[in-house]
């Protein structure tokens, strides 16, 4: 048995005609594919939408209900921050999610509307008090855990870097007595220490704290990823169905990937 585990990428959506539905049994579905190549009975456990903690929740459930019948895992991870929240418990809809935000409909929250606009302006709030590093750091403290949760029934277990948001070489310290700001990623430049607003000193200091909090944690474990730095994502060639998810060319692409990994 091999199991799956990830997002939307890894559930199958586009491939129903219903865009809200997966498809975990499409033929073309990379995680088929790769099944089919090594002669194993898929299990999928892909959920659209859902967020790096869905995901490790889901790979845990996937061990608890199968155990020793699994051979294989991939986790597929997804972009960050993904959260969901329950706004309640109301007599009409109350989930909400940080990812869409092209809704207009207002929100029924404890009993009285608040407008749309202004749960926007409390997500905008949310994110700009938010930074990466903290998201990157539950990762790998969930990467450790399941690799350790998979040694308990001898299954080997790989990762996917399905839409991480990191660039190429971010998990690698540089330590060289000549290091500059520019040296560092862009992900790192912009998106973790926002370097533009810190002098040399501050950059470094903050930049070995990261890096140390990575290896405190257990590292992001580079040896059991298969794309830790090219994202399905980037790797897309076509669309399916809602001309959003991957279509067939991408899925063929991703577990060609995966089977050259196997391989190698």
């Amino acid at each position: 048995m091999i199991v799956f585990a990830g997002c939307s990428y890894t559930a199958g959506h586009g491939w129903h005609d219903d865009a809200g539905l997966s498809c975990t049994n499409h033929p073309d579905l990379w995680c088929n594919i790769v099944a089919k190549a090594l002669g194993l009975q898929a299990k999928n456990y892909g959920q659209g939408g859902g967020s790096n903690r869905d995901i490790f929740r889901n790979t845990v459930a996937a061990v608890a209900e199968h155990g020793s019948q699994i051979d294989r895992i991939i986790v597929q991870w997804t972009s960050m921050p993904r959260y969901r929240f329950e706004l309640g418990i109301e007599d009409w809809p109350t989930h909400e999610t940080l990812q869409n935000r092209n809704r207009t409909d207002d929100v029924g929250l404890a009993g009285l509307l608040v407008p749309r606009h202004k749960i926007d302006s409390i997500i905008d709030s949310f994110l700009a008090l938010h930074n990466l590093h903290y998201e990157i750091c539950d990762l790998i403290a969930m990467i450790n855990t399941l690799t350790k949760l998979a040694g308990l029934i001898s299954a080997e277990i790989y990762y996917v870097n399905g839409l991480c948001p990191w660039d190429q070489d971010y998990f690698t310290h540089r330590i060289d007595t000549h290091r500059q700001p520019k040296d560092l990623t862009k992900f790192t430049q912009d998106s973790i220490l926002n370097t533009e607003s810190r002098t040399d000193e501050q950059i470094f200091r903050l930049y070995d704290r990261i890096h140390d909090n990575y290896t405190h944690l257990g590292t992001i474990q580079a040896e059991n990823w298969i794309n830790l730095y090219q994202s399905f994502k980037n790797l897309q060639q076509d669309t399916n169905l809602d001309h959003q998810h991957p279509g067939i060319l991408s899925n063929i692409s991703y577990a060609n990937l995966v089977l050259r990994h196997f391989t190698n």
